[in-house]
């Protein structure tokens, strides 16, 4: 079975725009994350092993809204993708099916 986790409106300041402007100044971003996992077993166990740590998440789209500057948010999104499918290994990608 296939479930969804949603985490909405992860905020955050970041200094990301094509404009130089907004990379000096900054602004408030916010990040809407679905991520797809059968977390059944965590239903049953009530284990946070076996599911999605939401807290270890949004440490991941800050750590990576903060590092590096970029013009797109475009860029910041797939950073985010990119780094939650190389440290959830039990994410689903949907894309591919």
């Amino acid at each position: 079975m296939i479930n969804i986790i949603r985490i909405k409106k992860a905020s955050f300041y970041a200094y990301h725009g094509v404009m130089q402007e907004e990379q000096r100044v900054g602004g408030k971003f916010e990040a809407d994350i679905d991520m797809y996992i059968d977390f059944s077993e965590a239903g049953v166990s009530d284990n946070l092993q076996k599911t999605i740590n939401y807290e270890t998440v949004y440490n991941y789209i800050l750590s990576i809204a903060m590092t590096k500057k970029s013009y797109l948010i475009e860029r910041v999104a797939y950073k985010i993708s990119e780094v939650l499918f190389e440290n959830i290994p039990d994410l689903k990608d949907l894309s591919s099916e």
